[in-house]
């Protein structure tokens, strides 16, 4: 098999670490789409306070993966991900 060229590798790289920080919030936005769903069909008080508190544990649930994949203890530098950023390819 052939090597990859490092343009590749830092590609590769930017790629699978925007897609780890969409995963979360795009699986949060389905469940809590899905406790609003309920939360409005079954409206009883027991419920509704129950959905809230499921809902309470999502959303930290969702901030969880972006968390963590923006704070992972290894530098953006050693994956390729920061000659873009420098170079101005990703600018916010």
């Amino acid at each position: 098999m052939k090597e990859l060229s490092p343009f590749h590798v830092a590609r590769y790289s930017e790629l699978s670490f925007f897609a780890q920080i969409r995963y979360g919030p795009v699986i949060g936005c389905v469940k809590l789409s899905i406790l609003l769903m309920l939360k409005r069909i079954l409206f009883t008080r027991g419920f509704r306070i129950a959905t809230y508190f499921v809902m309470l544990i999502a959303f930290c649930w969702t901030l969880m993966p972006v968390l963590v994949a923006l704070l992972v203890c290894s530098p953006t530098e050693s994956s390729g991900i920061g000659d873009t950023w420098r170079s101005g390819l990703f600018t916010l």
